[in-house]
């Protein structure tokens, strides 16, 4: 690219990277997934800003729509791993605890509420809100 392309692509850049930003948020919906995609287009934009006459600003967008798109058809196609075994679910530990704490937590909102719990949340399968919610449900 010789001096004087390349300083009019640095002027489109400076004019229209901001707009071209907030089209690739809207291609990918991440921030930082739109700064890729936006650096992508630019380089592929720069290899062949020479033949780049008519609406430059369409092509780089061109390139950010066509970019998303494979990227989505990509991960389409990509298939689920098989393993050999199941995890196990965790027992015992920081995970007992978690559930513990959710569920004491799910009890007093439901003990706050004086009618059927509407919060469609399980039971909790413990203390003395169990026996108090089976004998009104």
């Amino acid at each position: 690219m010789d001096e004087g392309a390349r300083q009019d692509f640095a002027e489109f850049v400076a004019a229209r990277s901001r707009q071209l930003t907030r089209l690739a948020y809207v291609l990918t919906g991440d921030q930082y997934a739109a700064e890729d995609l936006l650096q992508n287009a630019l380089i592929k934009a720069a290899a062949n800003w020479g033949r780049i006459h008519i609406a430059p600003e369409a092509y780089v967008r061109r390139i950010m729509y066509r970019e998303q798109a494979s990227w989505l058809r990509r991960r389409a196609r990509r298939r689920e791993t098989a393993m050999a075994h199941v995890p196990e679910p965790a027992t015992g530990g920081d995970a007992a605890g978690v559930t513990g704490s959710a569920c004491s937590a799910r009890s007093r909102r439901a003990s706050a509420m004086t009618s059927v719990s509407l919060t469609g949340a399980p039971p909790c399968s413990s203390g003395p809100e169990t026996a108090g919610r089976a004998a009104v449900g």
